[in-house]
């Protein structure tokens, strides 16, 4: 089992520290060792893993940082593809250089991910197709956070947010018709 988190303070040039440690300390219990913080400009990507790549992945060249979470079923497809070897993040990567955000439509298996692009100041968070794997995510104030848990993002934000009462009596009433809102 791993966990992966991310900040993004896409209006600073540095990331938030507090938040960051916030972050870690929410996914911390999924890895053997202590969370890997990767910081590159406005963004700091998190990953706490037991085995694999364990640390966050970086191409320094291309400026890429990326955390993962699961495993990749078509390794050697990608292989042949993308003429590369190594773990499932390197592949994964190695998907994002070649294909960008269409990257997901050509991966399977259990997966969430974030890349974090430093020269275009993008980022690219997704997960498998059929949502195996969690990655939550909040945005406010130009800040992007993402984490496998929801307990992790909580933990970050200087105030918790409100519970949506509406959402949660239609979630009781068995009457779920939003969908552009959440619990919070």
């Amino acid at each position: 089992m791993s966990g992966i988190a991310a900040h993004i303070a896409f209006d600073s040039l540095r990331s938030a520290d507090q938040a960051i440690a916030a972050l870690a300390g929410g996914i911390e219990h999924r890895g053997v060792h202590q969370p890997h913080i990767e910081k590159n400009g406005p963004a700091a990507l998190i990953q706490a893993s037991s085995a694999g790549c364990a640390r966050p992945f970086v191409d320094t060249e291309a400026g890429q940082t990326l955390v993962f979470d699961g495993y990749i079923a078509n390794q050697r497809q990608l292989q042949r593809d993308l003429s590369s070897g190594g773990c499932d993040a390197q592949l994964v990567l190695a998907a994002y250089q070649k294909w960008g955000a269409k990257c997901p439509q050509h991966l399977d298996g259990e997966f969430a991910f974030v890349i974090w692009d430093a020269k275009r100041m993008q980022c690219l968070a997704a997960r498998d197709h059929h949502g195996l794997r969690p990655l939550f995510y909040h945005f406010a104030d130009g800040c992007l956070t993402l984490a496998s848990e929801l307990g992790a993002i909580l933990r970050s934000l200087p105030k918790r947010p409100a519970l949506n009462r509406g959402f949660l009596a239609e979630i009781a009433a068995a009457e779920h018709y939003s969908r552009a809102e959440t619990v919070y």
